[in-house]
């Protein structure tokens, strides 16, 4: 095999050690069940959600064409309270260079209530993935190579699923476990083999009331994400500042990663979330100028509906 054809698998190999796993989000606390299957319809709202990630902004090849991770996403969930259960949906584009990938998802909750102030949710998760690279995009050492001129743009299809275990006190307290790509499915590609790798989550937050009241509310939201795939491990920190539950600002945190900011605003039904990272890894020593992601949301409060009780009165005889 000559030197062309080793450098191909080798961006391939290298490519599929970051693109494998599930993208990456810092507003993740406002879309819990891409993550967790389990929140799936947590909020007690018809909710819609999209997302955008810009990650690595600016990074670009010796050719000048932008190769950093961008993602985007609509979901949407809702609880279904006649079967004490929760549905879900999600549709995913992501782009890494030459590589682009479609997901879809859909999600299963069944819920307990405990006393109206507890919910304690098993969720699922079955998705569908379609990955295509463009191999005529990478720059060749040997035009005349004659096993370089028969690629082309090349896909692959993947079948997986996951799961998750939610908790959740009032609006205080939330905790969850997880697991997605548990399959490790894999799919062969320009003749390498490419498998996702099983990913596990642990998230939590808790809200410390600085000030409530019937006309004013201040709270501080300290979260944690820690999430690993056996071979690696990631944690990250953030803290919210929320008032009177329209206004949120803040600062998250991945050791050796990233570090940020947050801000949001809910407006009625609707929010608006941004966040900016700036870049610790060794990508701060290239041209990225850190990652942007945009929320939109809107949720529609759902009510359980209220059981009349009839009764037997022999006055009425």
């Amino acid at each position: 095999m000559n030197r062309s054809v080793l450098t191909i698998l080798f961006i391939m190999y290298g490519i599929t050690l970051f693109s494998q796993q599930t993208a990456e989000f810092t507003q993740y606390m406002l879309n819990k069940t891409y993550i967790n299957p389990g929140a799936t319809g947590s909020c007690d709202a018809l909710c819609i959600t999209g997302i955008g990630r810009d990650q690595w902004m600016g990074l670009k090849d010796d050719s000048s064409r932008t190769i950093n991770p961008r993602t985007y996403q609509i979901s949407a969930e809702m609880p279904v309270y006649s079967i004490h259960s929760a549905l879900g949906m999600s549709y995913e584009y992501d782009m890494i260079g030459f590589e682009k990938n479609t997901d879809f998802r859909l999600n299963y909750a069944y819920q307990i209530r405990i006393k109206k102030i507890q919910l304690l949710s098993f969720g699922i998760t079955g998705e569908f993935m379609s990955k295509s690279i463009d191999f005529t995009q990478f720059k060749m050492f040997d035009q005349g190579d004659p096993l370089l001129a028969k690629l082309s743009v090349q896909k692959g299809n993947y079948t997986d699923f996951g799961f998750g275990v939610f908790y959740r006190y009032t609006d205080k307290l939330y905790a969850g476990v997880s697991g997605m790509q548990m399959l490790g499915s894999s799919a062969t590609i320009g003749g390498a083999k490419y498998t996702r790798t099983p990913s596990y989550y642990f998230m939590a937050g808790y809200d410390f009331w600085l000030n409530k009241s019937q006309n004013s509310s201040l709270a501080l939201s300290p979260g944690i994400l820690a999430k690993t795939s056996i071979s690696s491990n990631q944690v990250e920190l953030n803290m919210l500042l929320r008032y009177n539950e329209k206004y949120w600002g803040g600062v998250m945190y991945r050791p050796k990663d990233a570090a940020g900011v947050i801000a949001g605003v809910k407006v009625n039904n609707f929010s608006i979330g941004l966040s900016y990272d700036y870049t610790l890894s060794e990508m701060s020593k290239t041209s990225s100028k850190g990652s942007l992601e945009i929320l939109l949301r809107y949720c529609l409060p759902l009510n359980e509906k209220v059981k009349m009780k009839g009764y037997y009165n022999p006055r009425y005889l």
